[in-house]
């Protein structure tokens, strides 16, 4: 796959991480890199005062470095930052930020060497993903402390992914042949600055949550169809009457799904509960969010947010806040809340089909209720990931812990929103696997004949798990759907919008 000065949408970033391919850059796109680290060189040698390429960092700032230290300042950025915490990240997220970094340096900007880049291209093209920590950035001055850990590998620190197992840096550079590789002004910085981590964790769960709303309206519309439910909520005229995108984004695909069904007139509700009638609006209105949110990644997927940065043909250097993830943070944060009000609404749909007290069918979706407990204890764990996904939803973005000795006295947080957004597309994944299993299974017992949308969501199901006679152990149902739906998210068939 080809990086070049192109813009990278949502779906080439995953892409790029999922993908086999090697990546390539032209030698003509490297033209602008070149051109800036010939000025930040001439710069140097000019004795310029420079952030972060002859002084320190942080509130150290004001100390000067001399000219011989200079790459062995490059060097302990690189390693007094990598003090990640927590679990490791899984690699695909690694590698699409480490290419969203490289497409950074193309833009020209950041002053590094092209070697630097060569570098990097031979790890990533070896099979050799560097292992990072998902805690530890605070979207300042960019995603730090996960680039230290990714990049010390250049060093022999650290680990590689590499062929399913986890191996010493050390040995990863052998297979990558790179030998004695030293890092010079300015690219330690350039390296750790800049929120490429977070917007590759961003875009990625953004993608994943568009394909999961995809599959998640197909089994709406099935538990619809088994419902009864009334289909005026559902005309297009809805749309032309309140014109929210999202509203016929949602009513456009309900209604392909819908169009072959059959309507028993005699049962159907006057009104139907909002989990039914009003999913157009809560639905739509979740997808109006996520196209702010999309188009405030694929800004940052483009950009250049480093520091200094260098304008050669102006012969500018500046000084500036670029790296700062106020923008994303927010956006993610939103992300987060859009996706915790999905499994809300998902959570009452399943409600109504479970619960004796309203459901139209046999209490718990079992026969034989009372010896078998049947869906019972699934509302429980779809309960109790609602609730962790409400917590998950709380911003990390408004929340500011200053740092580097108040130097840095805002930031944003926008690692931490950035992981609270992808471990609620996680936890959301889980729930459309109970949810889709418990509509299935409510199927069972619908009298009419299903349509062939409805039969084709039927089989997606019982392909992997079968109908519930009596109790059985839930949880490998529940992981064979997961698979199906990490099938779907993978498929290479687009988004809804």
């Amino acid at each position: 796959m080809r990086l070049d000065d192109k813009n990278i949408a949502i779906p080439d970033l995953f892409k790029i991480a999922y993908g086999d391919e090697k990546i390539k850059i032209r030698e003509k796109d490297f033209y602008a890199l070149k051109k800036c680290r010939r000025f930040v060189e001439k710069l140097i040698k000019e004795d310029k005062i420079m952030y972060g390429v002859n002084t320190g960092f942080g509130e150290l700032a004001r100390v000067k470095i001399s000219k011989r230290d200079l790459n062995k300042l490059q060097k302990n950025i690189i390693l007094s930052h990598s003090v990640g915490v927590g679990k490791r990240m899984e690699k695909e997220y690694i590698k699409a930020a480490v290419c969203l970094k490289i497409k950074t340096f193309l833009n020209g900007y950041s002053g590094v060497r092209k070697e630097l880049v060569d570098a990097i291209l031979k790890m990533i093209n070896s099979g050799l993903i560097p292992v990072a920590y998902e805690i530890g950035s605070l979207g300042a001055s960019g995603d730090l402390i996960p680039f230290a850990h990714i990049f010390a590998t250049l060093y022999g620190e650290g680990k590689f992914y590499y062929k399913g197992k986890i191996i010493d840096a050390k040995k990863g550079l052998k297979i990558a042949d790179i030998k004695d590789f030293k890092l010079e002004a300015k690219e330690g910085l350039a390296l750790t600055n800049g929120m490429q981590f977070s917007a590759a964790i961003g875009g990625i769960s953004l993608y994943k949550l568009k394909k999961i709303i995809g599959l998640y309206l197909k089994g709406a519309a099935f538990l619809f169809e088994i419902e009864n439910a009334n289909p005026s909520p559902f005309k297009m005229d809805v749309y032309n009457l309140r014109k929210f995108i999202g509203i016929k984004i949602v009513l456009t695909h309900l209604n392909k799904y819908l169009s072959k069904r059959k309507i028993d007139k005699k049962g159907v509700n006057v009104q139907d509960a909002y989990t039914t009638r009003c999913l157009p609006q809560v639905i739509g209105g979740i997808i109006d969010n996520l196209l702010y949110v999309e188009k405030e990644i694929e800004i940052e997927l483009n950009s250049t947010s480093d520091n200094p940065l260098f304008i050669p043909e102006k012969e500018l250097y500046l000084s500036t806040g670029n790296f700062h993830g106020e923008s994303i943070a927010i956006a993610l944060d939103s992300a987060a809340i859009s996706a915790s009000v999905l499994f809300s609404f998902m959570e009452r749909q399943m409600n109504r089909i479970i619960n004796p007290n309203i459901s139209q069918f046999p209490p718990f979706l079992v026969e034989n209720s009372g010896l078998n407990s049947g869906f019972m204890l699934v509302q429980y764990a779809m309960a109790a990931l609602a609730n962790r996904n409400t917590i998950l939803a709380t911003p990390a973005s408004i929340h500011s812990l200053p740092v580097s000795g108040d130097q840095e006295d805002f930031v944003s947080m926008a690692g931490n929103s950035a992981m609270k957004f992808k471990e609620s597309i996680e936890n959301l994944k889980e729930g459309l696997s109970l949810f889709l299993i418990s509509a299935a299974q409510a199927s069972t017992f619908y009298k009419n004949r299903l349509s062939e949308n409805g039969k084709k969501m039927r089989n997606f199901i019982f392909s992997s798990v079968k109908p519930y006679k009596n109790d059985r152990f839930f949880r490998s149902d529940i992981e064979k759907i997961n698979k199906k739906i990490d099938e779907w998210i993978l498929d290479d068939d687009k988004t809804i919008y």
